[in-house]
């Protein structure tokens, strides 16, 4: 799905432009859900959707069948940890970046109704939060945001600021919070990760492979088949498929950097950097989420 099909989409409007977003936000690997028309209700039983993420056939259900649909995305490690934080008014956005003009280059940035919601993915899962002295909501683990083309109950947009990219990855988010709230003066919340406990009972019953190397060989097959296929508007998908593979298949992470490093290389992808911040940031994740990745299933879906 390409940039230029979802700008397309907004400015048509209609019942199908909600199914090409919801397309390309799948394909950036956040789980969404259809909420009912200019409400914030979703328009189905969501908890499933907090572990997995849907398949196509579903979105195709949900956002193809002729009525108006309101879509949000679901926060979490099911988004890859998606953290949105939610600032009420211009006013609280401007106070807290202090006109930081490279934010909206960075990262996606969208109008509600109120105020601003800023994308971000962080290094590890994080509990949702309230600043209340800075009039922040942290959205995280558990919680839905709705997003473009979605009509807030007012009639207001949601609207992207400065285009449909790909969220940065913030390492130390909680730390930089912390910071940030007592630069300004704000009490600091009670901030924490997702608790070791939980941590524990989600990885207890997958095992972690030892990494292993590859062969020169192999990394060139690897290489030579995904090259013709790194094209805009799949290279994003392709990122966190070709590491679900290499990550099940026990590849050391210096491998799997190299091998994205040099199909980048060679496509002549532009947002390479972009591409090598998520081998880090998926050889973090825990068992459970490694094993929910896609990887060579996803690769075919993707090249057919």
């Amino acid at each position: 799905m390409s940039e230029s099909n979802v700008t397309r989409a907004l400015s048509e409007g209609g019942a199908d432009s909600v199914l090409v977003f919801a397309e390309r936000y799948a394909e950036m690997g956040l789980s969404v859900i259809p909420i009912n028309y200019r409400e914030k209700k979703p328009a189905l039983n969501w908890k499933p959707y907090q572990d997995r993420r849907p398949t196509q056939g579903e979105l195709r259900e949900w956002f193809h069948n002729g009525q108006a649909q309101n879509v949000a995305v679901v926060c979490g490690q099911v988004s890859g940890n998606l953290v949105v934080i939610d600032f009420d008014s211009p006013e609280a956005y401007s106070r807290f970046f202090e006109g930081n003009a490279e934010l909206e280059r960075e990262t996606p940035i969208v109008r509600t109704a109120r105020g601003f919601h800023v994308w971000l993915r962080t290094a590890e899962p994080i509990r949702s939060f309230v600043i209340s002295d800075l009039s922040v909501d942290v959205i995280a683990e558990a919680k839905f945001v709705l997003v473009p083309p979605s009509i807030h109950p007012s009639g207001h947009h949601y609207e992207f600021v400065n285009g449909l990219r790909t969220p940065i990855i913030v390492e130390g988010f909680l730390q930089a919070m912390k910071k940030r709230c007592y630069a300004l003066g704000a009490r600091i919340p009670s901030l924490e990760s997702t608790s070791p406990a939980q941590t524990q009972a989600r990885t207890r019953h997958f095992r972690v492979k030892r990494e292993r190397k590859i062969t020169e060989e192999n990394k060139l097959r690897i290489i030579d088949a995904m090259v013709p296929h790194w094209i805009r508007g799949r290279r994003n998908r392709l990122t966190m498929c070709l590491l679900g593979l290499l990550l099940k298949r026990g590849i050391a992470q210096e491998d799997a950097r190299d091998i994205i490093s040099r199909i980048c290389d060679l496509a002549s992808d532009e947002e390479k950097q972009q591409r090598l911040a998520q081998v880090p940031y998926h050889y973090r994740k825990d068992p459970r989420v490694r094993h929910n990745m896609k990887g060579i299933s996803g690769l075919r879906e993707i090249l057919g």
